[in-house]
């Protein structure tokens, strides 16, 4: 059974381990919020300091989340693997403070930037991870990028900052969107306009999903996508039920191909 006392209390989990911090900017790296989190104790003191990673041979479970484990790796090298649902946060999180303290990913066993490079592709930025985005950027006035723009996270290698990666690099990298909507602020309807190259093989459905500041989804518009060019999507400031929604700031999140972009809207009425 667990702990009765850990239904009351929480830990204050560094996603990037305090004990691996250089000496530089210590105080802000402490607090951080872009790389913090409400941790159970029990899962964060066996987390303690070691690395992420896909567990393959498993030592413990946890009994919040059973895809929450500690273990081995298939190499073999002790590693802690979060849950799913929080697997591309804590990725983006330790590249936002690679990219932040320019420390580039620890170099000590167990440390692998593609295992995080793929939770990142596998868990892409939700409606939670964008509004806590916004809000830590209301209290830090910084932004984590890799929320903003995932698609940055393939033009950099976090193990070796001296290593430039160029788009030519990567072949399935096929889209490059310019997003922009007007009017904004607006009050009946505002355009979500983005501009597709030639480089792009895009053939189906779109999705834009409109989200309030709670994180809340309101709307999802869709459009069919067959051709290179300018694409857009409007929204009549109004729900999936086609109901008047009231003045406030809304987010969007746009996924096409491997590229997921967000941006801010503010409804006037």
């Amino acid at each position: 059974m667990p702990n009765p006392i850990h239904f009351q209390y929480f830990n204050r989990e560094h996603t990037w381990p305090q004990s691996l911090f250089e000496e530089d900017e210590l105080a802000q790296k402490k607090s951080d919020m872009h790389h913090l989190y409400p941790t159970n104790p029990d899962v964060n003191n066996l987390r303690a300091n070691l690395p992420f990673g896909d567990i393959h041979t498993v030592f413990w479970v946890s009994i919040y989340d059973t895809t929450c484990k500690y273990g081995l790796n298939m190499d073999g090298e002790e590693c802690f693997e979060p849950r799913d649902c929080h697997k591309g946060d804590a990725a983006r999180a330790l590249f936002y403070f690679a990219i932040r303290y320019d420390m580039e990913l620890p170099d000590i066993t167990g440390w692998h930037q593609e295992i995080l490079k793929e939770w990142h592709t596998t868990d892409p930025p939700d409606s939670s991870e964008i509004t806590r985005n916004e809000e830590v950027y209301i209290l830090q006035e910084n932004r984590n990028p890799f929320i903003d723009h995932p698609e940055f996270v393939d033009l950099i290698d976090f193990e070796d900052f001296s290593n430039p990666i160029g788009v030519d690099d990567f072949d399935y990298i096929k889209t490059s969107l310019h997003i922009v909507s007007y009017p904004n602020p607006f009050n009946s309807s505002t355009n979500i306009s983005f501009f597709i190259t030639d480089y792009t093989e895009l053939n189906g459905l779109t999705e834009i999903k409109i989200y309030n500041i709670k994180g809340e989804l309101i709307n999802t518009l869709t459009k069919q996508i067959g051709k290179t060019g300018e694409c857009k999507i409007i929204w009549n400031g109004k729900d999936d039920y086609r109901k008047d929604i009231q003045s406030g700031i809304y987010l969007y999140q746009l996924k096409i191909g491997k590229n997921v972009h967000s941006g801010k809207i503010t409804l006037i009425r």
